[in-house]
Formats: C-alpha cells, structure tokens, sequence
C-alpha cells in the first residue's frame, strides 16, 4: 500500500482527495498547510506519494512543500494541483519528475492521475 500525503487548504477538496486515495487502496494523510505537510513527511518516513496545491494561503507554497519534502524523501512523486493560470508552467517551478492536475479537477480525473503517474514508474 503507498502512502500519499494530500496537502490542501480546502477542506473539502481535501477530503475528495483523501477519499480519492483510499479508494484506489492507497493510505491517505491529509495537511492543511504548507508547514503541517513539511511535519507530516519529516515523521513519514514511509511516504512515497504528494499530492499538493500550489496555493496553500499563508505560509509555504505547494512549490515550497514539494522542494522541501524532496529534500528528505528525494524519490517522492509530486502532483501538483492548481487553478490558478501561472501554475501551469510548473515545470520551472516544481521538482523534477513532477506533474501537474488543474482544478477544477473530477476525483476520477485525480484517480487517473495518481495510477498512471505510479503505472509510469514501476507500479510502486
């Protein structure tokens, strides 16, 4: 089972998104925040998944977390969420290896994300 970390500053579009991963039978934890996320994966060891937002209000960006978690976890899979235009070009601004899921987003769309992006590399 992967455990896939969600960071999302919107309760409910977090909550979609942990139920998108138990449903693919997958562990799910959920953050809040920027900083919660970086604390949650610091005692995580075992964390192979990040879904994150790029907006995330206060404190580190969704672009922030994922840097920042890599650092600790460098083969951590990394889909960033966003609705904001400028977030698309993500690959200046997140890791590498990385994807990118625009909101408004379906959970299957979310779902399929998740499968493939873990079909492409080995089925972890």
């Amino acid at each position: 089972m992967t455990k896939i970390l969600v960071v999302e500053d919107e309760p409910l579009l977090r909550i979609m998104a942990e139920d998108v991963v138990l449903t693919l039978g997958h562990e799910a934890v959920g953050a809040e925040d920027g900083s919660q996320a970086i604390a949650v994966a610091e005692a995580s060891p075992e964390l192979e998944v990040l879904v994150t937002d790029v907006n995330l209000g206060s404190g580190p960006t969704g672009w922030e977390v994922a840097s920042s978690i890599r650092q600790t976890h460098p083969t951590i899979l990394v889909i960033y969420t966003s609705g904001l235009a400028s977030a698309h070009d993500h690959s200046r601004h997140g890791v590498m290896d990385s994807i990118f899921l625009a909101k408004p987003y379906a959970p299957e769309e979310l779902a399929d994300a998740i499968r493939s992006f873990l079909a492409s590399l080995g089925g972890r």
